[in-house]
């Protein structure tokens, strides 16, 4: 078997003696590189290909699939943490060619957890967001915005279930207030709402923190009742109670309450 006829590494700059000292028969056999990253595992054509681990010089772990150098296929990221000399898990999922891309579990410091879909690195897709103050948010996203129908939960325990847009309530949703027991029904425009109605839940009176009072019903009237009600008013000589009686036995008699 012929050797391969490596260059003379005498000749050469610091940087790329490192280079050359970790080939081996042509191939890269290990390990460290110029930059001081790193890697143990299965190599292909003397790029980084199959199963392996590599720590960069920054103290960060990636332990999965490699393609042609690239991190692709089903690999973890971590992160070390100084104070304490333990690795923090950064993502656990699939990669396409060195980006997060397909299903995966996503820690944003400061924000919370996301397990879903990727696309280019970015929330894609269906997923839902696990946040630290205790909201929650289930539906679809649009490059790291939420964008489409979704859940979102308020760590208060209300919730919005409707349409989103740019990462803000935008058309048609419904938002449950359910410590008190009530719902609102309407449209959103960037995260005001410009035309609802307000109505009590069937379990109103079960909430944390129930309206004192209860929304009335509003109720429509027939052009046949307000004749007859106009007419009891022009008519009528009794007093306050005489006439809601006659107000109220009408409204018994129509067809439509």
């Amino acid at each position: 078997m012929p050797f391969y006829n490596r260059i003379d590494v005498r000749k050469l700059p610091r940087s790329r003696q490192l280079e050359e000292g970790s080939y081996k028969n042509g191939q890269r056999h290990c390990i460290f590189n110029a930059v001081h990253d790193k890697y143990t595992g299965e190599w292909k054509r003397d790029k980084k290909t199959g199963k392996g681990a590599l720590l960069t010089r920054n103290m960060d772990l990636y332990e999965g699939d490699f393609l042609n150098n690239y991190r692709h296929g089903h690999g973890i990221l971590a992160y070390l943490l100084p104070k304490y000399k333990v690795f923090r898990l950064a993502y656990s999922g699939e990669w396409k060619f060195g980006r997060m891309h397909g299903k995966g579990l996503r820690d944003y410091p400061g924000e919370g957890f996301y397990l879903g879909f990727f696309q280019h690195g970015k929330r894609h897709g269906c997923g839902q967001m696990f946040y630290h103050d205790g909201a929650f948010y289930d539906g679809n996203w649009i490059e790291d915005k939420r964008e489409g129908i979704g859940l979102f939960l308020f760590k208060n325990g209300n919730r919005y279930e409707g349409n989103w847009l740019n990462d803000k309530k935008n058309g048609k949703g419904m938002l449950y207030f359910l410590n008190v027991g009530q719902i609102m029904i309407g449209f959103w425009n960037h995260d005001v709402c410009a035309s609802s109605t307000i109505t009590d839940l069937p379990y109103r009176q079960a909430a944390m923190a129930p309206t004192l009072y209860p929304i009335p019903k509003n109720t429509l009237v027939t052009l046949e009742i307000m004749c007859k009600n106009a007419e009891l008013v022009s008519k009528s000589e009794g007093s306050l109670e005489t006439l809601m009686m006659h107000y109220n036995r009408s409204l018994a008699e129509s067809k439509y309450f």
